[in-house]
């Protein structure tokens, strides 16, 4: 079976997958670095939110641009365990319920809000990254699908990926 690719991202206008490892950064400056100097000439990965914590780039060996995923496997996926929720489900219905209030206050400047949480799972043996990803573009073929290899950023991170998928186009850039 191939491996998985370090990077892939897909939406309506087609696919962009990384293949090969030719420079890891967990550092963004380091990574701005080498593209400034020319010595890459992509970036691709993943930031934290915390802009203190590791980044999980990379600059690939070749990057793709497909009309459609390749002919990854499409399953069967083991038995998947949620083993915690963050935040616990009551502190999860009572920020729900002060947002709503909030939103539906008269002097409310608010006009959306989004509330995420995180659940953390458990599956009884290996997940491949290319079965969720085509999965969750099958599911919606207008969504915005990524597979995001975290090794770069080290530690816990190593051997793991971020798979999701977006009802919104986060980040463009042209040109």
């Amino acid at each position: 079976m191939t491996a998985e690719p370090p990077f892939a991202l897909c939406g309506p206008a087609g696919v962009l997958v990384a293949e090969g490892v030719q420079a890891r950064y967990c550092d963004a400056g380091a990574a701005r670095s080498a593209l400034h100097a020319g010595s890459t000439p992509i970036v691709l990965g993943a930031l934290a939110f915390d802009a203190d914590a590791p980044a999980a780039l990379m600059a690939p060996q070749s990057v793709r641009r497909i009309a459609e995923l390749p002919d990854w496997p499409t399953g069967p996926l083991p038995a998947v365990h949620v083993t915690e929720a963050i935040p616990a489900p009551e502190e999860h219905r009572n920020r729900i319920r002060r947002a709503r209030e909030r939103l539906t206050a008269a002097d409310s400047t608010l006009h959306k809000v989004v509330l995420a949480r995180a659940l953390r799972l458990t599956a009884d043996s290996p997940l491949d990254g290319r079965v969720i990803l085509r999965r969750l573009a099958a599911n919606d073929p207008a969504a915005y699908g990524y597979l995001v290899d975290l090794s770069a950023a080290g530690g816990c991170y190593s051997g793991t990926a971020l798979v999701g998928a977006s009802p919104e186009l986060l980040v463009a850039r042209d040109g």
